[in-house]
This record gives structure tokens, sequence and C-alpha cells, in this order.
């Protein structure tokens, strides 16, 4: 009888059935023992994270009553970027791309030693994003130059191997207001999503934070962020994607892929 071969990498043998949410259905999957290892790596921070997405919507676990003034109306500025309160959710405007930036970051959080995501750690996930690099490049910025920032200079938590295997990653207050002004620049923008580039603006209109200060460092204020993501994206977009394509499209799939494998339920 042959034996089994892994359903996701297609060449190595299956060792390991297991059961994953994909496009809304259970199905089994036979898989090899190094991505097994990947999904349980990638669960480990993700689940945490996808706390957020459940229950309420994002935009009230994110925003909470925030917006509502002492009668329970929205500030005149947040109605007109959010007229339409009743029936948005958030998690319908995040592309699964942003999500995956998400948890990236808590992948990062982690391996500082941290048990929150901040602003420092999305930024240095965000440094992979196509989307992020055209813009980068704008300003004669490199991914590389930012990542060497911060690993040269933000600070490191206190996990141990141990904890870092069951460790809850939370989020911090700094990153959730990140989120609520990507999204409010992202209906500026006449964009019908919630890209990377967003929460690259996002980034910079938290002065107050680690990822804010650097991006004013270099120059990357929200105002011109704004102009080189109409540039690189355009005004109005569905979904943000740089012209050119990918030179690792096999990569980004297979990326993709194997999230929403992760996303168990």
């Amino acid at each position: 009888m042959a034996q089994q071969i892994c359903d996701i990498c297609h060449r190595r043998p299956a060792t390991t059935r297991v059961t994953v949410l994909q496009s809304g259905q259970r199905q089994n999957l036979d898989v090899c023992d190094y991505d097994y290892a990947q999904l349980t790596r990638h669960q480990r921070y993700i689940s945490p994270l996808e706390s957020l997405f459940q229950g309420n919507s994002l935009f009230d676990e994110f925003f909470g009553d925030r917006f509502n003034g002492e009668n329970g109306e929205s500030s005149l500025s947040r109605r007109r970027a959010l007229s339409d309160r009743e029936s948005v959710s958030i998690d319908n405007y995040l592309s699964e791309q942003t999500k995956e930036f998400l948890q990236r970051a808590a992948e990062k959080a982690v391996e500082f030693g941290k048990r929150e995501v901040d602003t420092e750690h999305l930024l240095y996930a965000l440094t992979d994003s196509e989307v992020v690099q055209a813009i980068l490049k704008q300003f004669k910025l490199s991914p590389e130059e930012i990542r060497s920032y911060i690993d040269q200079n933000a600070t490191r938590g206190d996990l141990d191997e141990d904890e870092e295997k069951q460790v809850e990653v939370g989020v911090s207050p700094r990153v959730k207001s990140v989120l609520e002004r990507a999204f409010t620049a992202s209906r500026e923008l006449g964009h019908r999503y919630v890209g990377t580039e967003h929460l690259l603006i996002g980034l910079a209109e938290v002065p107050d934070s680690f990822a804010g200060t650097l991006l004013q460092k270099y120059g990357l204020t929200p105002a011109a962020l704004r102009q080189q993501t109409v540039k690189v994206v355009g005004k109005g977009a569905e979904e943000g994607r740089v012209e050119t394509p990918s030179n690792t499209p096999q990569l980004d799939k297979y990326s993709r892929d194997l999230t929403a494998l992760a996303q168990q339920g």
C-alpha cells in the first residue's frame, strides 16, 4: 500500500491527520511532521489574536464606546468616517493579508519575550508586505533599515522558552488605536478594505509609540504616507496591490494557505 503524501507540501510522507477549518468547512488533512509543526507553531500565537475576531465585531472589540458621546451619539468627525456604524463590522474590511501580518506581529512579540503585541512588532512584520515595501521605497528607505533599528532598540520581555509555548498574546492600547486610525484612513481614501498600507498610516498617527516615533524620524508623516499610498495602490481601490507582480507567487500562496489551515475551530 502506497504511503500517504502530505496534503500541504505534496512531497513529504504524511504522519499525522488533523481536522482544519477551510473556507468555512471542516475537513481532514494528512500532513507531514514539518507542516504539522508549522501549523501548531502558528496556532500558538494566532489563537489569542483570533479571539479579537470572534464574538463581538472588531468594531466593538477595538473601539468600544470611545466613539460615543454622553448621549450615545458619535462625535461629528467620527460620524463622517463611520456613518454606517450599525452595518459595519471591521472584520469584514480586514484583508486576509492584514490578518496574516497581525498574526506575524504576534509571533514577533513572543520572539521579543513580550506578552503583548505593540507597535514595534507590527511595524517589523509590515516590512515584509509588498505594498509597504513599495511605499518605503518612495522614501528611499529599505525594510532592512527599519528591522535593524527595531532589533537594536526595541525592549525585550522576560518570557522564557516554556512560557513562549503557551503564552496568550494580548494587544496593546496603542495597537488598538492603530487599527482604529487605519480603518478611518481606509475610508477617507475611498478604499473598501483595510490593508497593510493603512496599518502603516495608523502607526504614523500614534506618535507616542515606538513605531510612530521611528516613522517620524524617517520623515514618514501621516500626510506623506497617504500621498504615497494613493501613488502605489490608487484611490478608491478594492484591494491593496502593487501593480508589479510578486516575485514569489507560489510562496505567497503557500503562506496564505498555511495561515488558513492554522485557523482551526
